[in-house]
């Protein structure tokens, strides 16, 4: 399959059995960011990240990952929907620059 992230669903269709999965996560030929999602070892750490925070990766972590140039930002930027859980999230300080 193209791409370094998966879904439990796409590896399923494509074959995958549930006990496949396991194997392949236990031996390194998968890592699992986060319940029903997979990424090839080699995929990049950032985007790995935003995986485990239940998001996506946006703004100039996902441009740079595109080949869009950037100026230097070591935030990860990350768009995540209203009721995902995760602590990660919740131990993020606000910016004192944030409005509203």
């Amino acid at each position: 399959m193209p791409g370094p992230f998966f879904t439990t669903r796409d590896l399923l269709r494509a074959g995958e059995t549930h006990a496949d999965l396991t194997h392949s996560v236990r031996s390194g030929l998968l890592l699992r960011p986060r319940q029903g999602h997979y990424a090839m070892p080699d995929a990049p750490s950032e985007l790995i990240r935003a995986v485990k925070l239940g998001g996506l990766a946006t703004a100039t972590t996902a441009a740079q990952h595109c080949g869009v140039f950037v100026a230097p930002d070591n935030r990860l930027h990350v768009s995540v929907r209203r009721n995902t859980a995760s602590c990660e999230i919740r131990t993020i300080p606000r910016s004192p620059f944030a409005t509203g």
